[in-house]
């Protein structure tokens, strides 16, 4: 059940192996109209990349087009203070249309 397992810890077994292999940004966002572009190709997961980066669009209701998008970010080269609200929009127009 992951790196911080709860039940491991209480069983005071230690970790073995990397602890974090890979830190990714949670965006919870709406996009009207999203699904139905979608239609032809109906999945929970798209994943999705261009030259300028990598993702995967969950979708969590099609009913109301509501998705999260994981983004990959570098630690110690960047920290979520990078990622302000007007980036984060970037990212998403970039990554959906290109």
């Amino acid at each position: 059940d992951g790196a911080n397992s709860f039940i491991r810890k209480r069983l005071g077994i230690e970790l073995q192996g990397v602890q974090s292999m890979q830190s990714l940004l949670n965006v919870h966002f709406s996009c009207q109209g999203l699904h139905k572009l979608l239609t032809p190709r109906p999945a929970m997961l798209y994943f999705t990349f261009n030259e300028r980066m990598v993702a995967v669009f969950v979708s969590h209701d099609v009913r109301k087009d509501e998705w999260v998008c994981q983004i990959p970010f570098f630690p110690p080269y960047q920290t979520t203070q990078d990622f302000d609200h007007s980036t984060l929009q970037d990212i998403l127009k970039c990554l959906l249309f290109g």
